[in-house]
């Protein structure tokens, strides 16, 4: 008989192990591909789509910045919480997710659709793109050609609702304010930094000599030496070509600046970090005023676009997030970078 309780009891405790192992596995495993994570209106996010985003911005980063800086610290939240980098890029994902489905739904509603040639277009770049996804992820999530395609035709008919919504937005900026002059700058520091790493003035000895240096230097610009030569001369390490505008100048350098033709040297021109020279390079720099303007103008266009979607289209569609399945979900990359 007490072998037959013995038996009884390591069977019951075995039993016990396992059904406590299935719902550990259980818990660790709370969703399928097809679970509903998010909620938009009348859309419903699957585990599966979501991740499609995902994959798309950890390669999107990671092809840039490699997958170390994932669980790096950037802060805490409201309770005190460590924030990661991972954090805050989900939370970016979430609100490209809720974007992209509102205006897919207004796109709907005003009938805005693709052409036979734009859904051809789409399910290429499925194809290129898929191929660059983490194979185990794809089986997994089971993300499919199919999925990743209608992926990019909701993304293509948003891109077209939100064109569409800046009808409307009109650029403002000063030209004036984007005239762009590229210059080789040189400048002779009159400020240094002490022991606490604040920026201290020069002694007047010192600041003499500088002075001294700079007139040298200059003269040797005139006179013709190649700017690179004098300024290794006399150890200008971050001397260069660099490109200005007025808002970037103090209004007297920037009126001498602007006064130079190509090839002409300023005067040593004294600034609160030291006494600096430059040579005009290319006095109207179109390039780089229009890259400027294309800038600003790219800016303004977020900032009005994100006012307009907040104050005539957000506010239309109930935006619920499953935080359970979501936070599950992993962004970062699943494979060690060596």
């Amino acid at each position: 008989m007490r072998q037959k309780y013995a038996f009884m009891g390591i069977t019951v405790i075995l039993t016990m192990a396992l059904w406590a192992n299935t719902l550990s596995e259980k818990k660790k495993v709370s969703y399928t591909p097809d679970s509903v994570v998010m909620k938009v209106g009348d859309c419903q996010i699957t585990v599966s789509e979501a991740m499609i985003y995902m994959l798309e911005r950890r390669q999107e980063i990671e092809s840039a910045w490699g997958s170390k800086m994932w669980s790096a610290e950037i802060g805490t939240d409201e309770k005190g919480n460590k924030v990661t980098y991972e954090d805050e890029v989900k939370d970016d994902v979430a609100e490209r997710i809720e974007i992209q489905k509102v205006l897919v739904q207004e796109a709907e509603d005003q009938a805005i659709k693709l052409s036979k040639k734009e859904r051809v277009e789409c399910r290429k770049q499925a194809k290129k793109e898929i191929g660059m996804f983490d194979s185990k992820e794809l089986i997994t999530y089971e993300i499919t050609l199919d999925k990743v395609s209608s992926y990019y035709k909701e993304k293509k008919i948003a891109s077209k609702m939100y064109n569409k919504i800046l009808e409307d937005f009109e650029a403002d900026y000063d030209l004036a304010d984007y005239k762009m002059v590229t210059v080789y700058e040189m400048v002779f520091p009159t400020v240094q930094s002490n022991k606490e790493g604040e920026l201290v003035e020069v002694s007047e000895t010192e600041d003499r000599k500088q002075k001294q240096r700079a007139d040298e230097a200059r003269k040797k610009v005139v006179s013709g030496e190649k700017l690179d030569t004098v300024a290794r001369y006399y150890g200008l390490r971050n001397a260069g070509e660099k490109t200005l505008n007025a808002s970037e100048v103090s209004g007297n350098l920037w009126d001498e600046v602007n006064q130079l033709e190509d090839g002409e040297c300023s005067s040593v021109m004294e600034t609160d970090n030291g006494y600096m020279i430059v040579q005009m390079i290319h006095k109207n720099d179109r390039k780089k005023q229009e890259e400027a303007i294309n800038q600003e103008v790219e800016k303004q266009k977020k900032e009005w676009f994100q006012k307009k979607y907040k104050e005539d289209y957000k506010k239309h569609y109930k935006t619920k997030m499953e935080e359970d399945v979501w936070k599950k979900l992993p962004l970062a990359s699943q494979k060690d970078e060596s």
